[in-house]
């Protein structure tokens, strides 16, 4: 069971790392210092590994059996923690569609 959190918790740290660095190629794509499409390029990638490490965390966070669950880790604090990614994963790709829409998309006069 200890070994179990253990995994969630490096999952969720991983997840939180790749966001991060999802969210700092976004700003520099953002702020001039590369190019849109090589961001995006490199963006998606890290944005679905980041997918996968909560998705990792989340089947790790609890255990079921038969139709009764245990969490290894507290229900809210891994519905919070879930959350929280889920929301600046959206806003991440809110960002990219937004960049795509009116800056990658060329502009026809």
């Amino acid at each position: 069971m200890k070994g179990r959190k253990t995994f969630a918790v490096i999952f969720y740290v991983l997840c939180a790392a790749a966001l991060i660095a999802a969210g700092v190629i976004s700003f520099m794509a953002f702020r001039g210092t590369m190019d849109y499409t090589f961001g995006f390029l490199l963006f998606m990638p890290i944005w679905i590994g980041s997918y996968w490490f909560l998705s990792f965390f989340n089947a790790l966070a609890r255990l079921r059996k038969g139709k009764k669950i245990k969490w290894v880790i507290a229900k809210p604090v891994t519905r919070g923690l879930s959350t929280v990614a889920n929301i600046l994963s959206v806003l991440l790709v809110c960002f990219w569609i937004y960049a795509y829409i009116f800056k990658i998309m060329p502009v026809s006069k």
